[in-house]
């Protein structure tokens, strides 16, 4: 091998070289440029991101806290309305057991008063002794007990002419005027139950009406008017009043079991009240 071809092998060997490091830091620097691209891209949407994160916290932040101050505006509201509502239902409750300590002796007065002008229907009755009584005292009995005037008249009539006879009408139209006053009384019994029912528990107003009821069957049983008062027919009397007995004894034990029940009531409201 000469010298020449020797120095031309380097030559070409160089040139090689060359280009394969000229290709080689062309590669490089591309790839080199993309990293770098590739890297501030990576920070700047991480920055970017990060921002928006910051950014989206805030607004939920100002989103929730806006929430909360409407929850608690409309919890307040109805924290208010409830409280108006149990104060109302305290003093209706207040309201209502008040009238029911007022009400109920009421009714049981209303009972015993309107029973007690059936029963004087009946039984020993105080007569008027013509002797101890004189024109005037006659005169002051009717006026007392709203004789009509012809009453009056017709009693005077016969004061003058027959004592007795004068007495045994006084006593005839007293019977009628008294029926009539127990019937009155029942009926301000019957409606006091009405008008104030609104206060009286089932069981209360379940157990007046029997015993109203009963009352009013013994009161028409008591009629002066009833043929059967003359007759002479001692068993059908006897029956009669024993029937009557019955009845009082089954009002008796009513009105006891109805003074237990409204006292029991009372009792409950108290308690209930404290």
């Amino acid at each position: 091998m000469t010298t020449s071809t020797v120095w031309t092998a380097i030559v070409l060997l160089l040139g090689a070289l060359s280009l394969i490091a000229k290709s080689f830091l062309t590669s490089f620097s591309r790839e080199a440029g993309r990293v770098v691209v590739a890297f501030e891209s990576a920070e700047e949407l991480a920055r970017l991101t990060e921002k928006g994160k910051n950014i989206a916290t805030k607004g939920d932040i100002q989103e929730i806290t806006r929430l909360q101050e409407e929850t608690k505006a409309v919890f307040q509201a109805k924290m208010e309305l409830q409280k108006a509502e149990l104060g109302r239902i305290s003093k209706e409750f207040e309201l209502y057991a008040a009238k029911k300590h007022e009400y109920y002796p009421e009714l049981y007065k209303h009972i015993q008063l309107c029973y007690g002008k059936v029963r004087s229907l009946r039984g020993l009755q105080k007569g008027i002794d013509p002797y101890a009584n004189n024109k005037k005292d006659i005169e002051k009995l009717m006026l007392d007990r709203d004789f009509t005037e012809k009453q009056k008249e017709t009693v005077l009539s016969d004061w003058d002419a027959d004592k007795n006879l004068a007495i045994q009408r006084i006593e005839f139209i007293l019977q009628r005027i008294n029926y009539n006053e127990a019937q009155e009384s029942h009926k301000e019994a019957h409606n006091f139950c009405l008008l104030h029912e609104l206060y009286f528990s089932d069981k209360i107003s379940s157990s007046v009406s029997d015993i109203l009821l009963k009352i009013y069957t013994l009161w028409t049983r008591y009629n002066p008017n009833q043929e059967h008062w003359d007759t002479k027919n001692d068993k059908y009397i006897t029956k009669f009043l024993e029937e009557n007995e019955i009845l009082i004894k089954s009002i008796d034990k009513r009105i006891g079991e109805l003074l237990n029940d409204l006292r029991d009531e009372l009792k409950v409201e108290v308690k209930k009240y404290e």
